[in-house]
Order: C-alpha cells, then structure tokens, then sequence
C-alpha cells in the first residue's frame, strides 16, 4: 500500500493482523497520531510509515515488535515530536533505524546505539537530538545520518555540531 494516496488515519483494527510480516504504509497522506496498537504484531518484520503526516509521539509499543530485522523502522518524514523511546532499545534484531525530518528532541538512547545488528541510523533534521557517541559505536555501523544534531564524545567536555 506504498504510494496509494491513502488518507486519514492510521485504522486501529490492523492490530487483528497478527501474522502480518512487512507493513508499508510510506508514501501516502495518513494522519494523526499513531495508535498504539503494535503489540499485537509479533510477527512483524518491517514497518515503513515514512512520508505521511503523523504527528504526536513515536509510540513506545513499537518495541514489542521482537522480530523487526528489516526495521526500516522508517518513521521518517513526518511530524512526530517528543523523545524516542528507551523501550526501542530492546530490538535486538534492528539492522535499519530511519528517524530522520520529524521534530524529535532530547538525548538518542544510548541502547540503542549498542544494539548488536544496527547497521544504519538516520536521525538527520530533528530539531534538538543529542548522543553520546563511543568509540565502538562507529566502527559497527556501515551508515550514520545525523545530520542538525548533537554528539558529544566520550572524555570531551563540549558538543559538537555534524553536519
């Protein structure tokens, strides 16, 4: 359903679709905030809802979704404010986190710039996002974006801004 137009919100009822392995909503015009209704997705490997209109806040039960491997957790290109939630740093098996153009604030969990398979990080045009970055961090990953956000390295006592 990439592309389709689709309009208004996000129906609650998906939920039902327990078996459900790869949602790709991006690239329509839905609405609103998310509800919270991702805990009963467990069989949920992908979840694009970039290039729409959400806003509000990321919802915290994404973090169920023990089996996104592909997380495009691509929540990209919306209006979502507020803080990421710590509970995303249990998703052990989240190769690709795409958070980038939202209006998301406060520090980047550290746990979830450890988790053991996260290859990709897009946290590029937030407004006030900010890391601590260890040195072990950079070397697993094959692609950071963070572009308009602050980072502060271990042992410095100042931020820097990457652009």
């Amino acid at each position: 359903m990439h592309g389709n137009n689709i309009s208004g919100p996000l129906p609650a009822e998906i939920w039902v679709l327990t078996n459900l392995r790869t949602l790709q909503l991006a690239r329509n015009q839905l609405t609103g905030e998310i509800p919270d209704i991702f805990a009963g997705l467990v069989a949920l490997e992908e979840l694009d809802l970039s290039q729409n209109s959400f806003i509000g806040t990321i919802p915290a039960s994404i973090a169920s979704l023990v089996n996104l491997t592909q997380l495009q957790l691509d929540l990209s290109h919306n209006w979502f404010t507020g803080e990421i939630p710590e509970a995303y740093g249990t998703l052990q098996n989240l190769r690709f986190l795409y958070l980038s153009h939202n209006q998301l604030t406060g520090e980047i969990p550290p746990s979830i710039l450890m988790l053991p398979k996260l290859q990709f990080l897009h946290f590029n045009n937030n407004n006030g996002l900010f890391a601590t970055l260890r040195q072990d961090v950079d070397a697993r990953l094959t692609m950071i974006q963070w572009q308009s956000a602050k980072f502060d390295s271990p042992g410095e006592n100042k931020s820097e801004e990457l652009e």
